[in-house]
């Protein structure tokens, strides 16, 4: 690997470096409360000291109207159930599996697109990671045995916490 590869992974992404303060602000402005206040984004008063101006952040109240718009928003979105077609698909017993638990942490389908919609609706934008094995469909197995070794998992992603070691919130 050449230095200037080595040195524009060290030095990150520049498209998230120059949009990740925007990021924090709003992750921050949805989480509300505490981690709105800790952020600090109150103006400065000219000659305020540091205990003045952690005094004033301190009797600042927070109402998290963020919060409250994009909840009230996505209650419109999925007031009904969406209606999906599935094509062919449809009478799949690994696809009903997937709906069921679109995530293998037991959440349906439609609560897992209601939090892509929250997290869309903060960002502006969101990410689906969808993780399907890599197993051979010209390997001579039959239908069931494929079906029992295939399992389809999505996660939303929120890379604001820090992307240059790909963790998420």
């Amino acid at each position: 690997m050449s230095v200037k590869n080595i040195e524009q992974l060290i030095s990150g992404n520049n498209i998230y470096q120059a949009n990740i303060d925007r990021w924090k602000f709003l992750y921050n402005s949805f989480i509300g409360g505490q981690t709105y206040r800790d952020a600090a984004y109150l103006t400065r008063y000219q000659n305020e000291t540091a205990e003045e101006y952690k005094a004033r952040l301190n009797n600042t109240p927070l109402d998290n109207h963020c919060a409250s718009i994009i909840q009230v928003y996505n209650s419109f979105l999925f007031r009904s159930e969406p209606e999906r077609d599935y094509g062919s698909m449809t009478n799949l017993p690994e696809l009903n599996d997937f709906i069921k638990d679109a995530d293998f942490e037991g959440r349906d389908i439609t609560a897992f697109m209601k939090e892509v919609s929250t997290w869309s609706n903060v960002f502006g934008h969101s990410f689906i990671l969808v993780s399907k094995p890599n197993i051979g469909y010209n390997n001579g197995s039959n239908l069931k045995q494929l079906a029992e070794e295939f399992n389809v998992s999505i996660e939303t992603i929120r890379l604001i916490a820090n992307a240059q070691t790909w963790s998420h919130i």
